[in-house]
């Protein structure tokens, strides 16, 4: 409806309508409402027109096969659109006929006085199931006042052609895109010139959304008018080609499997590769990393990328068990409960080692023994007071009678707390702790 009081800005209201505004046609027709041009104040600061004379406004309606106003096919029969308007309103011209696929035509509405109208659009007549009739905001001016050049009014009343416009690129390539892409556009008018509202330069770009990957995205729509009221749709190019969308169906191929576990020194090798789908720009690479035979957890991490950049992942996780060493003669690696030797006396530590669990796979060679070192650390908090003293496996012998190992170790003549530690060929340390009585003498 036209309302001159209720107009703030046109020309942020005209760039904000870039594309068509869509509405569901009924067999009974739909409503369309117009926004009017003339906020006074506005018109007399740009210095263009008179505050005086007919409200007009230019519509442009389009023929669509669906809402995204592109049609795959032309109509078996030509569809004619009829526009009513109230009495005070006219419209010039009151009929359309359409023909073809995304044909746009110019309606323009004069009234000689402000308030509120109505207008109707409706299929008269052809094939109306599932069409839509597309409205957009083109083209808001005074005309007519006494303050319209004479050159400029001669000029519009013998223009019926609409602007031309060419964008950069022209159109869309055979490649892909990783990111929706941005077209330099411009417009020009060889009759009455462009518009007010009209941009001479502007920008279409396509609008794929995150994580979508499609051989047919569309740009926007700028629209654009002449002096003369002719006007025309810009954009809606389509066949270019974004990814945006990483590749998917990752996996990974290789000896080991999700949650695997296996005992350090029989983890499988690391012949591991990966594969994946792309349905877009199409697979680059798959690459897996991260594998490690140490104790611990661990997580193989398959990368894939597509021609464009676009990256997934996939993990899978495995972990790698230590050896087990088990101190004999009630010696354990529980800080809370240390061994007390008095000051100066000899000390035999027996233990044993499995590649496993207790009992399964004992390791007879004192090879697996790769280190044995201590420290003297505080008696109340455990933290360390020395440096680490390395010991040597000097004091290291296999007792054949008992099948186990024994270590030597001579306790200091002073009194003090020591963690005594023995690092096997896994990496890890198994440390007890000995308290070394005062000397009684």
């Amino acid at each position: 409806m036209l309302n001159p009081s209720t107009r703030s800005d046109k020309k942020s209201r005209v760039r904000r309508l870039r594309g068509p505004v869509l509405l569901a046609l009924a067999v009974s027709g739909f409503w369309v409402a117009l926004a009017n041009a003339s906020e006074p104040d506005r018109l007399v600061t740009n210095g263009s027109f008179e505050t005086t004379g007919r409200l007009q406004v230019a519509y442009s309606l389009a023929y669509s096969e669906d809402s995204g106003a592109t049609c795959v096919a032309s109509p078996t029969s030509p569809v004619t659109v009829t526009v009513s308007t109230d009495g005070s309103l006219r419209a010039t011209p009151s009929t359309l006929e359409f023909d073809a696929c995304d044909e746009h035509q110019n309606v323009v509405f004069t009234a000689d006085t402000g308030g509120s109208h109505e207008v109707l659009a409706q299929i008269t007549s052809g094939p109306a199931e599932g069409l839509m009739v597309s409205p957009g905001l083109i083209y808001l001016s005074v005309f007519d006042g006494p303050a319209r050049p004479a050159a400029l009014a001669a000029a519009a009343a013998s223009d019926t052609t609409a602007p031309e416009w060419a964008c950069d690129p022209p159109g869309a390539d055979a490649r892909w895109h990783g990111d929706n892409i941005t077209l330099a556009c411009r417009a020009w008018d060889t009759g009455s010139g462009l518009s007010l509202w009209t941009p001479a330069f502007f920008t279409l770009a396509t609008s794929a959304a995150q994580t979508e990957e499609t051989s047919d995205a569309a740009t926007g729509m700028e629209i654009l008018c002449d002096v003369a009221g002719n006007c025309t749709l810009a954009g809606n190019l389509r066949g270019f080609n974004i990814d945006i969308r990483g590749p998917e169906r990752i996996r990974i191929d290789g000896p080991i499997s999700e949650s695997d576990s296996f005992i350090w020194g029989r983890v499988p090798p690391d012949r591991h590769t990966c594969t994946a789908a792309d349905f877009g720009s199409g697979m680059s690479h798959c690459t897996v990393g991260d594998y490690s035979p140490d104790v611990g957890s661990h997580v193989l991490f398959a990368v894939a990328t597509d021609r464009v950049g676009n990256y997934s992942y996939k993990n899978l996780f495995y972990r790698v068990e230590p050896w087990t060493l088990s101190f004999g003669d009630g010696l354990t690696t529980d800080p809370d409960r240390p061994l007390t030797v008095a000051a100066g006396s000899d000390l035999t530590i027996p233990f044993e080692v499995f590649a496993g669990p207790r009992g399964t796979d004992e390791q007879t060679s004192a090879s697996v023994v790769r280190a044995i070192s201590r420290r003297v650390v505080s008696c109340e908090h455990g933290f360390a007071v020395s440096g680490v003293i390395n010991m040597g496996t000097d004091g290291l012998s296999r007792d054949p009678s008992d099948d186990r190992f024994l270590l030597a170790w001579r306790a200091p003549i002073a009194h003090a707390c020591h963690n005594l530690s023995i690092e096997l060929l896994d990496g890890e340390r198994r440390t007890l702790r000995l308290v070394v009585a005062a000397d009684p003498r």
